[in-house]
């Protein structure tokens, strides 16, 4: 027993022993809380009567009880061991007093019912349901991690993790709605992370009535917690129950991922009338630098109507999947003020600066007034103050953009400093660095004025990252598609495998040292990027946010040529040792991940989990360097000619192969049409680089490149 520390609340709440040390919410003022460390069960709220619990050993139907995993409104769970199928479960049993209510009852099993039929890698499977000695009980597997709510910091997660997450619990909703399951009560207490930090989505069809903050009604009615309630559910609208309320709580979901806070605070009343009446801060407003894509993202979720939400949590999750990739998302951003440029000639001119540069633009003409020869011009937002570059006909002016329109007039002293502070605007190509790798996505980048002829584009120049999960984007082709690299300094690493299984390409097992720190491809190169630059799709397979595969190393080279040309970047794709100690980020295991192939099912797409089909990138566990789908999904190439015992005679310090046996070029990573072993960070392949060899060949590549010396 205790009372919440929220002072303008006090209310008391009563827990027990099973809540110390883990995270409380208050079910009157929505304040999160640790539990002390030590909990004094007190008195049994009246009405109640005491849960019964089950000892160690006791058994229940054919389910031995091993321990006690937590308590909730319904009643236990505990870890259990199922003798028949040799494994441990979570079982979930009711509480005693809860067994004489009809509807309560009900509500248990419909979870598995619901559920059982529901066969997805981001939803706790059901095994079994049932009642022995008036005991009801659900059986479900048992997973090894923690539920969301208590992996939500304060301050709000890492962005990238946000989106992965909250992608993958729409990814778990799309696919229950396909199956005609509306979950009802979406929230971070019913969400379980993995040890390798993937989401699960639980607790189907349950509904916590006896809670005071869960909701039921009747006549059509819907049950949930108010502050994960979408504007129709809280109002009891008809279409409570359908998909777009799950839509709306992962919205809700995302936001708290995004700032450690709820979109509505308060008593159950204030926050159900804040749902439906009040539009929500802004992320960005409760945590500065939160990228203004995944706002937008999230806010689209979070609209009253359902009709202005995604069509479906897919395409939430499609979007999501958008940003993690550097494409654009389709959500649209709060809108900007409409910006006049004047202009002495009525000619086309591009604002190109901050979040101005998306304005949409009005142009107008007026007579010019020169001074020593020079164009003069102003322009005007609403509600706005600040200043901007632009170019037109090649000119260089001055735009001084006020809160109401003034007559042309000279760029005070002041703006003149201002303006020098500024990039240089023949920049064509701002670098996006970001030294924090906590912030996974970098801010959109300053959409140059024009796009001229030929690409000529100037680079800054290039800095080393510094530390490993630094990131740099690269604009590709046009402007709203981009390629991440991550930062990978410079180390040593044991190269290859002494393994009982390892064969003589393998071996020896050599330290080998990388000396130059490298920027490294964060996906596999997608079908975006590869079509930005005019090539040609190699097979029939779409989608944007899909790895391009069938790629001849020819054509790979030439792609990396093409895009360092307009880059300044010298992009090129890696050597074999700096991938593996890329791919490896200091681990010595088969995976990044582990060994096993429960490690491989958590970092990569094989024969053994790909469904016969490759997969959008980002969907596994990155390594510790930010890189993603290293292991599985398709080869990737590099730049060696491949020797089989090159291991034996190669340098130890930045080895590249040069001629070998030129059976082909190397190939590392594995692909989603072979096996688990072609998967290990040191195994390898090889493959004729001409393009005639290229269809079906299932090979693919990421990109490097070295920061510029200044």
């Amino acid at each position: 027993m205790g009372t919440c520390p929220n002072p303008t609340c006090g209310k008391p709440y009563h827990v027990d022993g099973s809540a110390a040390g883990r995270k409380l919410r208050c079910k009157h003022c929505s304040h999160v809380f640790p539990a002390p460390s030590s909990v004094t069960a007190g008195p049994v709220p009246p009405g109640r009567s005491a849960p019964a619990t089950l000892a160690p050993g006791q058994r229940l139907g054919r389910y031995e009880i091993r321990d006690t995993l937590g308590a909730g409104a319904f009643g236990q769970v505990y870890r259990a061991f199922d003798p028949v199928l040799r494994r441990e479960v979570a079982l979930k049993v009711l509480k005693p007093e809860l067994t004489s209510d009809e509807v309560g009852v009900a509500r248990f099993l419909r979870e598995a019912t619901a559920a059982a039929g529901l066969q997805h890698p981001h939803i706790v499977p059901v095994y079994d349901a049932g009642q022995d000695d008036g005991r009801y009980f659900i059986a479900s597997a048992l997973i090894t991690g923690k539920p969301l709510a208590d992996a939500v910091p304060a301050t709000g997660a890492d962005f990238g993790t946000a989106a992965r997450v909250v992608r993958q619990l729409a990814e778990a909703l799309a696919y229950a709605h396909e199956q005609g399951v509306v979950h009802r009560d979406v929230k971070p207490a019913n969400a379980l992370l993995d040890a390798g930090g993937n989401l699960l989505l639980t607790d189907f069809g349950l509904a916590s009535h006896r809670d005071a903050d869960t909701k039921l009604t009747h006549d059509g009615a819907v049950m949930g917690t108010p502050a994960y309630m979408s504007p129709e559910q809280a109002s009891g609208q008809p279409g409570g129950a359908e998909p777009a309320t799950d839509q709306y709580a992962a919205g809700v979901v995302l936001y708290e991922l995004l700032t450690g806070s709820l979109p509505f605070v308060g008593p159950p009343a204030v926050v159900m009338y804040g749902t439906i009446h009040t539009p929500p801060t802004p992320p960005s407003g409760l945590r500065p630098g939160v990228p203004p894509d995944l706002e937008a993202v999230c806010l689209k979720a979070l609209s009253k109507q359902p009709a202005d939400r995604y069509p479906s949590c897919a395409a939430l999750a499609d979007d999501l999947r958008r940003w993690l990739a550097g494409v654009r998302v389709q959500a649209e951003r709060a809108p900007s003020p409409t910006v006049t440029v004047v202009t002495d000639t009525g000619g086309p001119v591009d604002v190109a600066w901050g979040g101005v540069a998306d304005s949409p633009v009005k142009r107008v003409s007026m007579p010019a007034r020169r001074r020593k020869g020079k164009r003069t011009w102003v322009a005007t937002a609403l509600g706005q103050l600040a200043v901007g570059t632009v170019l037109t006909a090649g000119v260089v002016l001055v735009a001084i953009l006020v809160a109401k329109p003034r007559t042309a007039e000279r760029p005070t002293e002041a703006t003149k400093q201002e303006e020098a502070k500024r990039p240089n605007p023949k920049t064509k190509f701002q670098q996006v660095f970001e030294p924090d790798p906590g912030t996974v996505r970098p801010e959109p980048f300053v959409r140059p004025p024009t796009i001229l002829p030929g690409w000529a584009i100037e680079w800054k120049t290039l800095r080393a990252g510094s530390k490993p999960g630094d990131t740099v984007s690269l604009a590709v082709g046009g402007y709203s598609v981009r390629m991440t690299f991550c930062w990978v300094p410079p180390g040593e690493f044991d190269r290859g495998s002494d393994a009982p299984d390892a064969e003589a390409q393998h071996r020896p097992v050599r330290r080998v040292r990388i000396t130059k720190g490298l920027w490294v491809a964060k996906y596999e190169t997608m079908r975006a990027q590869w079509s930005a630059l005019g090539f040609a799709n190699p097979n029939s397979f779409k989608g944007d946010m899909f790895p391009v595969y069938d790629v001849s190393h020819d054509d790979a080279v030439k792609y990396a040529e093409r895009l360092g040309a307009l880059t300044g970047t010298g992009a090129r794709l890696p050597t074999e040792a700096e991938w593996e100690y890329a791919c490896r980020a200091g681990t010595t295991t088969h995976y990044h991940t582990g060994d096993g192939v429960a490690a491989l099912n958590a970092a990569g797409w094989y024969t053994g989990n790909s469904g016969g089909t490759v997969h959008a990138v980002g969907e596994k566990a990155p390594n510790a360097w930010g890189l993603y789908d290293m292991h599985g999904n398709v080869w990737e190439w590099c730049a060696d000619w491949y020797d089989v015992g090159y291991y034996q005679r190669g340098p130890a310090v930045d080895p590249l192969c040069t001629d070998g046996q030129r059976m082909g070029r190397a190939a590392r990573g594995g692909s989603w049409k072979f096996v688990a072993n072609s998967c290990r960070s040191y195994d390898r392949a090889w493959g004729n680089p001409s393009a005639e060899f290229a269809p079906r060949n299932g090979f693919g590549f990421r990109l490097v490149f070295a920061p510029s010396t200044p």
